[in-house]
């Protein structure tokens, strides 16, 4: 099920730097769909990618991720 949203593009604090997008975006729960994404997120963000999965393993939150596909 695909919902509208807005989103914008923000700093780390979500502090907004820029103009808003309308998008439709759903939850993805195919595990080839969300391997693949969490592959392209540690390519592109390297060590501090792989130091947030640290913590998410050990605070117990890995498996309880929420993975969004935005379509603009």
């Amino acid at each position: 099920m695909n919902l509208a949203t807005r989103v914008a593009p923000s700093d780390m604090r979500g502090r907004v730097h820029g103009e808003w997008w309308d998008v439709a975006a759903r939850i993805v729960t195919e595990p080839g769909s969300i391997e693949r994404a969490h592959t392209a997120l540690r390519a592109k963000y390297g060590w501090q990618m792989e130091l947030g999965d640290l913590f998410s393993r050990l605070t117990g939150r890995m498996e309880r991720r929420a993975w969004i596909q935005i379509e603009v």
